[in-house]
């Protein structure tokens, strides 16, 4: 069994009596200049031949990262993601570049279980977030998520898990949560949406997706659920399930962004499927993790969905 450690700067290959580094990428003709789905990163075939044979992932450089640029509101409600200062960091935005490498080549199936494949989906798509805004900040400071139609999420312009032209829409409705009802899936030739469906019953595979999928996925957006901002940051197999109870806690008892007093987070309307089929209803999750259960609580409310950036104040 090798066990890959995504390290700044370095690929180290654990495994037993072998310990090997080396160059993490290979960039030639400015192709590590910016960011984005169409910045070409090109990993050396050692690199390569690692990432694709993989069976454990530690996340190590996007922990680093999410450590080093997050931050906490105040008053607790919201973490923010510093974004300028992010792509005003050559060494940021290189390891960030090396990791989306990285996770480019590597091959779910091979991922040694399902909580695995999980922790990669999970901080795929947030690393993929915070590295497309990260292209955006330097010239339109005041972007939102919500600029061009939502035209982040719909752009396929990425390769993960063998699959060419992902969007981040179709990683989120289609291989995590398997919703071939989503805008995403409609129109897509069958044989991609397979695909898609194929990542998905890997995850799922016994029935529906753990609605706490919805507090792992960070859109960039202060009503979205927060950032992790508590070591370990990224997430990884070993710690999944205590990191998606923390952060259900955090969610369910942020009145700000998910339910108390002004209502409740409209991703309880959204994607009320999915909470049904994981707790019976919204309010059964909100019972459950929620310190006093749905007292004071207004479940007949949905609280406004700010799209503003998350980014500090």
């Amino acid at each position: 069994m090798k066990k890959l450690c995504l390290v700044s700067g370095l690929l180290a290959l654990i495994g037993p009596g072998l310990v090997a580094c080396g160059n993490y990428i290979s960039c030639a003709d400015g192709a590590c200049e910016g960011l984005g789905g169409g910045t070409v990163v090109v990993g050396d075939e050692a690199t390569r031949a690692a990432c694709e044979g993989a069976t454990r992932l530690d996340h190590v450089v996007f922990d680093g990262l999410l450590a080093r640029f997050t931050s906490r509101s105040a008053d607790g409600a919201y973490v923010s993601f510093d974004y300028a200062k992010a792509a005003a960091s050559p060494d940021a935005t290189l390891a960030l570049n090396q990791y989306a490498a990285c996770l480019a080549y590597v091959k779910p199936a091979l991922l040694e279980s399902r909580s695995e494949q999980l922790a990669f989906w999970f901080n795929v798509y947030n690393a993929t977030v915070i590295r497309e805004v990260l292209t955006r900040i330097p010239t339109n400071p005041s972007y939102s998520v919500e600029e061009g139609n939502f035209a982040i999420f719909k752009a396929g312009a990425y390769t993960f898990g063998e699959v060419e032209d992902l969007s981040l829409d179709e990683i989120e409705h289609l291989i995590i949560r398997g919703d071939t009802s989503h805008n995403a899936a409609i129109g897509l030739e069958p044989t991609r949406r397979d695909a898609l469906l194929v990542l998905h019953d890997a995850l799922f595979p016994a029935g529906p997706p753990d609605a706490r999928l919805h507090v792992a996925l960070n859109c960039a957006a202060r009503s979205c659920p927060n950032l992790n901002d508590e070591a370990p940051y990224a997430f990884g197999a070993d710690q999944l399930e205590a990191q998606l109870d923390r952060l259900a806690r955090a969610f369910a008892n942020n009145a700000e962004k998910g339910a108390g007093p002004q209502g409740i987070s409209r991703l309880f309307d959204w994607f009320e499927a999915d909470w049904t089929a994981s707790y019976g209803s919204p309010r059964a999750f909100i019972e459950m993790y929620r310190t006093g259960g749905v007292e004071g609580v207004a479940l007949d409310r949905f609280i406004d969905y700010d799209w503003t950036l998350n980014r500090p104040p």
